[in-house]
């Protein structure tokens, strides 16, 4: 486990490079607590899915380019 989120994390691989910690992640909230949670790395798709199908229902969204910090999954 540890050389696969120090592959993900040490900067030098930018196909999956992950950004610091004060890079904001973006939410839309689920509306209930039984709703899946997806996350994003692609807001352009993202955003074109919401401007195609408008807001989730009973989805709650996390997105922001790269992927999560590794001090941040246990919160994800």
């Amino acid at each position: 486990m540890r050389e696969i989120e120090e592959f993900f994390s040490d900067g030098d691989c930018v196909e999956f490079g992950a950004n610091s910690r004060a890079y904001p992640y973006r939410l839309i909230a689920p509306t209930s607590d039984e709703a899946d949670i997806v996350f994003a790395t692609k807001w352009g798709c993202l955003f074109y899915a919401l401007d195609v199908c408008g807001p989730p229902e009973n989805l709650g969204l996390i997105f922001r380019y790269g992927l999560p910090n590794v001090h941040d999954l246990p919160w994800l």
